[in-house]
């Protein structure tokens, strides 16, 4: 590092804006909203025994990232002000990482807010994101206060019927189901869904997400029935929306509690129902969805 603090001293804001980034396959596109190409490339050159870089990501080892991190406290504010500024269009690589994730929004959030003229659109959309950084955490107390951040301000910006609104509804949903709050998350899920209806129509991959969420609620509840209707319609809409694969989580779900009920006689007509789709759609050889509703 001395070598380059001599020969190259403004490669180490790279070195610097790493430490606070995911360690591994950072987008160069991310890095050139932070340095022109043609500078990132010499720094990437004059690091080269301290980063890995090929044409598209940029590496540093997570064990230097903290010794850096250490070095450079003083410069963190700064440091992630910035980084929080190029992150537009970069929130679902953050969110891969949401314990780097989160001290980046925190503190873009607290620009947007120290405004002069505040952007609420965006305080919304980085609440939202901060709502999901602290979920992934566990943090689901903070995931609530931030989902509801934003389904505050979408109101106000955006009106009810929005799919930001919606997003926000659904969000608080999934907060409140993680806490236990099984009945209030239900009704932030229906307001979703009703709203993802009107707005995005019955048969869109968001709409099935609601569907998903409300059925996850009726099963902590105990209500396996009703939520077996739910999970059938959004893994019914996931078919059509993936033709050629499946979408986990909602598949997850939908066999799960449709093994729960197979024995009533709803869930043995959904299981026929359900098994006619899949071999429409998926094939009967191979078809791992044919040996979970095989049941007989």
């Amino acid at each position: 590092m001395d070598q380059v603090k001599t020969e190259e001293p403004e490669a180490l804001k790279l070195l610097y804006y790493c430490a606070f980034l995911p360690a591994k396959n950072i987008p160069r596109e991310f890095l050139e909203k932070l340095f022109e190409a043609i500078n990132l490339n010499k720094y990437i050159s004059a690091l080269d025994t301290l980063i890995l870089a090929d044409t598209t990501t940029v590496s540093i080892h997570d064990l230097f990232q903290e010794i850096i991190e250490g070095q450079i406290s003083s410069q963190k504010k700064v440091l992630l002000s910035n980084l929080g500024k190029a992150s537009d269009g970069f929130e679902e690589f953050l969110l891969e990482h949401p314990k780097k994730a989160l001290p980046i929004f925190q503190q873009n959030l607290e620009d947007y807010e120290q405004r002069t003229s505040p952007d609420e659109e965006k305080i919304a959309s980085i609440s939202n994101y901060l709502g999901m950084v602290c979920g992934s955490l566990g943090d689901y107390h903070a995931s609530l206060i931030y989902n509801k951040k934003s389904l505050e301000i979408c109101k106000k910006v955006l009106g009810e019927e929005d799919p930001g609104t919606a997003m926000s509804y659904n969000n608080i949903g999934a907060s409140l189901g993680a806490l236990g709050r099984h009945e209030e998350a239900l009704k932030y899920h229906k307001k979703s869904l009703e709203t993802r209806e009107k707005v995005l129509g019955k048969e869109h991959p968001d709409t099935a997400m609601s569907y998903n969420g409300i059925g996850i609620s009726l099963k902590n509840l105990g209500r396996h029935a009703e939520a077996l209707g739910y999970f059938q319609k959004a893994f019914q809409i996931s078919c059509e929306f993936y033709p050629n694969k499946y979408h986990e989580t909602i598949s997850s779900n939908f066999f799960l509690c449709l093994l729960h009920q197979h024995n009533q006689q709803y869930g043995e007509q959904v299981r026929l129902e359900t098994l006619s789709l899949c071999e429409k759609k998926f094939g009967e050889e191979g078809c791992f969805m044919r040996y979970l509703l095989d049941t007989e």
